[in-house]
């Protein structure tokens, strides 16, 4: 899995699974 981080929303990165599908996490905690 990667963790990408948005432009401009470094709290919602976007989890992409193997699959390709992206789950948006809201205040994911870094």
């Amino acid at each position: 899995m990667q963790i990408r981080k948005d432009k401009g929303k470094p709290v919602r990165p976007s989890i992409i699974n193997d699959m390709g599908v992206t789950i948006n996490k809201t205040e994911i905690g870094e």
